[in-house]
């Protein structure tokens, strides 16, 4: 059969309705995992900066409404879905400004945006609200 590289599955993933995406987050996990092997050669997965990034998605999530969250979640994933950095980097920049929380996987995007791409897929992943309950199994 044909392989379809990882990036493109994942990019149609983040192309469903925002309540199917927040269900697949389990599956994004692995695909991250399996897009990490392709990129780095199995070195370091789920490396520290992805955990990182993932930390950073939940402690935004938590410093905003759960409407405003759902909104940049579903901006962001428009975003990553049709390529377009500029509106990633500018919905990056405002959730650390209404948040007051350092994004510090944004910089890494900046040098390389194609090579730390799966920091931004975990940090959407990881943004969205958790009951105290759902936070202690995460």
């Amino acid at each position: 059969g044909t392989i379809v590289p990882v990036d493109c599955k994942m990019e149609n993933e983040f192309k469903l309705k925002s309540d199917d995406f927040v269900k697949k987050s389990d599956l994004l996990h692995l695909v991250i995992l399996i897009n990490d092997i392709f990129y780095r050669g199995g070195k370091n997965l789920m490396n520290e900066r992805i955990e990182q990034a993932k930390k950073t998605g939940h402690a935004v999530a938590n410093k905003l409404e759960e409407n405003k969250v759902n909104a940049y979640r579903n901006k962001l994933t428009s975003a990553v879905a049709t390529t377009n950095k500029k509106m990633v980097f500018d919905i990056l920049i405002q959730l650390q400004n209404y948040s007051d929380i350092t994004i510090p996987f944004l910089f890494y995007l900046l040098d390389d945006y194609d090579e730390n791409v799966n920091l931004l897929y975990a940090f959407i992943a990881a943004l969205k609200k958790y009951s105290k309950k759902e936070e202690g199994e995460n």
